[in-house]
């Protein structure tokens, strides 16, 4: 989403495990948009105490946070970690921003945007606990998404479902691009898929038609 910030003065905090490649993104960013429009902070998002300690560290130096993207994705032997990563991270999150953002709570409302994947709405057989953890993603965010949760908090929950990235079929601006399409139309819980070939298209429910 860097190449937005120019244009609509979006302040980031970059969040990531791994403090080298995460210190290193922003300090380029940093370069080109100004230092105090772009930090990083270190961050296991399986664990509750660092999500909050980085959630307070970005309010602490930009400000109130009126955007989360919840993006993390790993392919694991074992199931605990792959459904901790991918979707114990995304409730971790969303759970923490709504308690931040909320109306309800005292906030100004906002936007979280969870980073699924179209095999979550897919079959590949040879990643099923992947493929598992990012459909829980989807119907997470559906659920949570949903007006009667919206009326209350004034928090926009939606989900993104990319190809792969960086790839032929998917750059990077190209998912970013589908985050802000997804923000600027804020059609509840809505999932917005992006396929190489394809213009970016709402997964339809599986019992549901609306977003077809």
């Amino acid at each position: 989403m860097s190449f937005e910030i120019s244009y609509s003065f979006y302040l980031v905090c970059l969040v990531d495990i791994c403090a080298d490649a995460g210190n290193s993104l922003a300090k380029v960013l940093q370069d080109e948009f100004g230092k105090e429009n772009v930090m990083f902070a270190k961050c296991d998002v399986t664990s509750d105490k660092e999500f909050e300690d980085a959630y307070n560290a970005c309010e602490k130096q930009m400000g109130t946070v009126s955007i989360l993207c919840n993006n993390a994705g790993v392919l694991a032997k074992d199931y605990r970690t792959t459904m901790d990563t991918n979707f114990g991270s995304v409730v971790r999150g969303t759970e923490l921003a709504l308690k931040r953002m909320g109306k309800h709570n005292g906030g100004e409302g906002g936007f979280i945007v969870n980073t699924a994947s179209v095999l979550g709405a897919e079959r590949f057989p040879f990643t099923p606990m992947y493929c598992a953890s990012k459909a829980a993603i989807i119907h997470y965010t559906r659920c949570m998404g949903h007006e009667f949760h919206y009326e209350y908090s004034g928090v926009h929950i939606l989900s993104v479902c990319p190809c792969a990235v960086d790839t032929p079929s998917s750059r990077p601006r190209e998912v970013a691009e589908v985050f802000l399409q997804a923000i600027e139309e804020h059609k509840p819980g809505a999932a917005l898929a992006i396929k190489y070939g394809l213009k970016p298209f709402y997964v339809t429910p599986s019992l549901l038609t609306e977003y077809s």
